[in-house]
């Protein structure tokens, strides 16, 4: 079962042409699966290789078409990350 929390779906349901970013998990190496982020309207933007996932973009309603995918694990918002000194 794909984990995307429950306000964050919501959101994503009620805005389904805005393009978002966010970080996929997943069960399998994330770079056997770039032609299916494509084939769902996603623009990978990073591929991390320490952990499975990737950071894309995309319209919400292809984002929520995610979860149909076996080897997806979790969607989460990609927040900008700010340090201070």
């Amino acid at each position: 079962m794909v984990v995307i929390n429950k306000k964050y779906r919501q959101w994503l349901e009620s805005h389904p042409e805005d393009r978002v970013a966010v970080i996929i998990k997943t069960s399998e190496p994330p770079a056997d699966h770039l032609a299916d982020f494509e084939a769902h309207n996603l623009t990978v933007t990073q591929v991390f290789k320490f952990v499975s996932a990737v950071a894309a973009c995309g319209p919400a309603k292809d984002v929520l078409a995610l979860p149909a995918a076996l080897w997806v694990v979790s969607i989460e918002p990609d927040r900008p990350v700010h340090t201070a000194l």
